[in-house]
């Protein structure tokens, strides 16, 4: 998954990973501490990552909640972020994703109305979290980017 990410130029994914520093077993324990609320940098939040993996147990995509929003992820991030290493992507498995999360999530947070943001110009995310019964609220410009961001919600349980 990181060379795939390196291949294509897009080195600030994978989420969470430092290339210069981490093995493999540093990501997980980083992850793990994560979803523990463990070690989390200054406006960070609880976060749960979930990984979908083919039958070869290639990892296609990433998938994070947050089950509490901080002050920075309540503006421009969010409940739930995803992304699928370049090579997978344009073969659905954005919207699987998105999808199997909101099922494992119907089990501990039943009818939680969750917020999903992304770029304006994203338009496959935007298509894959409409997809999945997200509702536009706002569109934004993100103070830490300056870039235009859609603001959605979706209701667990209702796509």
């Amino acid at each position: 998954m990181v060379k795939d990410y390196d291949d294509h130029d897009e080195l600030s994914y994978p989420k969470h990973f430092n290339r210069d520093e981490d093995s493999f077993e540093d990501y997980l324990q980083r992850i793990d501490d994560m979803s523990k609320g463990i070690g989390l940098q200054p406006g960070y939040s609880e976060t749960h990552t979930y990984w979908l993996v083919n039958d070869s147990d290639t990892i296609l995509g990433t998938a994070r909640f947050r089950p509490e929003l901080s002050d920075l992820t309540r503006i421009a991030g969010g409940n739930i972020g995803y992304d699928i290493s370049p090579s997978h992507r344009e073969k659905g498995h954005g919207t699987n994703i998105l999808s199997l999360l909101l099922d494992k999530l119907k089990a501990t947070h039943p009818g939680e109305r969750l917020l999903i943001t992304c770029h304006v110009t994203n338009i496959a995310s935007n298509k894959i979290i409409l997809s999945n019964g997200g509702i536009l609220e706002s569109t934004i410009i993100s103070p830490k980017t300056g870039n235009e961001i859609n603001r959605y919600h979706i209701v667990v349980g209702s796509s």
